[in-house]
C-alpha cells in the first residue's frame, strides 16, 4: 500500500479500516446471521469462537472493550481492494484511479465539495467515519439482541 494512501486514510480519520475486533461471542455459527456477516460486513472468521469485523475505529473499539463485547483489538494491514470497496460503499462519488507503491499513481478526488489546493486529494468528510462507526454500533446491538432471543439469559459479560 502506498505511503500516500496510508497518509490519506489516517489524516482523514479513516483508521477504521486498520482495526480488527474479536467478538467475545461467536456469531458466525448462528445460522441466520452467518450470511449477513459475510455479505454485508466483510469479515473473516478463522475459528468459530472468533469473528473479526472490519471496519472499526479506535473510539468504537474502546467503547466495545469497556462494555466487554469484544476481547481484543489490534491494528492490522488491510488489502487495498478491501479499502477501495469500503470507500465506494460509503461514498460512491469518490474516484480512486489506482493504489500502488508509486505515490504518483494515486489519485483521489471528490467532485462535490470545492477544496483548497493543498487538501484537494486528501479530503474525506467527517460523516464518512461516523457512518462506519454507526454501522458497527448498530450491527453489534442487533446481533446481541438476536443472541439473547436465541439463548434466553445471554449476557455479554458472562460470555
Amino acid at each position: 500500500m502506498s505511503q500516500v494512501f496510508k497518509n490519506f486514510l489516517f489524516a482523514n480519520k479513516i483508521e477504521s479500516v486498520f482495526y480488527k475486533a474479536t467478538l467475545r461471542r461467536s456469531l458466525a455459527d448462528v445460522p441466520h446471521t452467518k450470511i449477513t456477516l459475510l455479505e454485508n460486513i466483510g469479515i473473516t472468521s478463522r475459528k468459530l469462537n472468533k469473528v473479526f469485523i472490519l471496519p472499526i475505529n479506535k473510539k468504537t473499539a474502546v467503547g466495545l472493550l469497556k462494555n466487554k463485547e469484544i476481547v481484543n483489538v489490534e491494528v492490522v494491514k488491510v488489502a487495498d481492494d478491501v479499502i477501495m470497496e469500503e470507500l465506494k460503499k460509503i461514498n460512491p462519488d469518490f474516484s480512486i484511479d489506482s493504489i500502488s507503491s508509486e505515490a504518483l499513481q494515486s489519485s483521489i478526488e471528490n467532485k462535490q465539495i470545492p477544496l483548497e489546493s493543498e487538501s484537494e486529494n486528501t479530503f474525506i468528510p467527517p460523516e464518512v467515519s461516523e457512518y462506519i462507526n454507526e454501522s458497527i454500533r448498530e450491527f453489534v446491538r442487533n446481533e446481541y439482541n438476536l443472541a439473547r432471543k436465541i439463548e434466553p439469559g445471554f449476557s455479554v459479560v458472562r460470555h
